[in-house]
């Protein structure tokens, strides 16, 4: 029967020139049998054809799936990658090899690998900065993904913020966070106030002030400017003063913005407000 079927098909896309007709064939076929290579193999030729191509791929990667059989299936969403146009289905393709090579087949390496390509194939967003973190989460990829988010921000340091936010959902602090405010450093010209506002915000709604401390005294140590560096120290003197017994530690870094010959000292304003 499923080779009386397959003629069919063949005959409507080889004879007819009509793929439409070929696909519903072969997609009859694999509803009696998933496991049809005729069907199968009638369904790549059909993976080019412009008109069927997207459920010809839907098709194979539903079959394969269903089947278990996830090496061919990884196999089909890098074909679809690669062979599409459009920057998104690149992306989210490439999110589906991730997952299928981390998840499916145990191979955490090559899982990390495709869901960096994945999250680099379009300019970054928030929302595949979190698709890429998620894809990560379950496959012990902290260190990769603390690495790229480290990157990323370096490369659009108005994303800094949203970094700093997944960071801190997903448990990464200290040494990830240092990275991630360097790169929000260099967003000084176009927003550091608001980067300010945001990661002291987040770290204060994450009840871990102590560690924006520790971030904003080493930011202020590595500042060239004296005016970043009046700015990060009165933010420090802030953080200081909300903490217990930390009102002498506010008093420190106010006496190091004094020294600065520039500036607007708001630093003692701060320890009264706060304190």
């Amino acid at each position: 029967r499923n080779h009386s079927l397959n003629r069919v098909a063949e005959i409507n896309l080889e004879r007819l020139g009509d793929p439409k007709a070929a696909l519903t064939v072969w997609r009859k076929t694999l509803s009696y049998d998933g496991r049809s290579e005729d069907a199968r193999s009638g369904l790549r030729i059909l993976l080019d054809e412009p008109g069927v191509s997207k459920e010809a791929y839907r098709l194979l990667i539903d079959v394969l799936s269903r089947e278990g059989e996830w090496k061919e299936c990884a196999h089909v969403w890098e074909r679809k990658a690669f062979g599409v146009e459009d920057p998104e289905e690149r992306q989210a393709a490439l999110f589906e090899v991730a997952k299928i090579r981390g998840y499916r087949l145990g191979r955490l390496t090559e899982g990390h690998d495709w869901a960096e390509r994945a999250v680099l194939a379009t300019d970054a967003t928030p929302a595949t900065l979190a698709a890429y973190v998620e894809v990560m989460r379950g496959m012990d990829g902290r260190d990769a993904t603390a690495r790229v988010l480290m990157s990323i921000g370096k490369q659009t340091p108005s994303l800094s913020i949203e970094i700093t936010r997944l960071c801190l959902a997903n448990g990464y602090f200290h040494d990830e966070l240092h990275g991630v405010f360097q790169c929000a450093l260099a967003a000084e010209a176009s927003g550091l106030q608001e980067v300010l506002d945001g990661l002291a915000s987040e770290f204060q709604a994450a009840e871990r002030s102590p560690e924006l401390l520790r971030i904003l005294d080493g930011a202020a140590s590595m500042a060239e400017s004296d005016p970043l560096k009046v700015r990060l120290l009165d933010r420090a003197a802030q953080c200081a003063s909300s903490l217990t017994n930390g009102v002498l530690s506010a008093v420190v870094y106010w006496k190091q913005m004094t020294a600065i010959p520039c500036g607007e000292k708001k630093g003692w304003l701060s320890l009264f407000i706060h304190g």
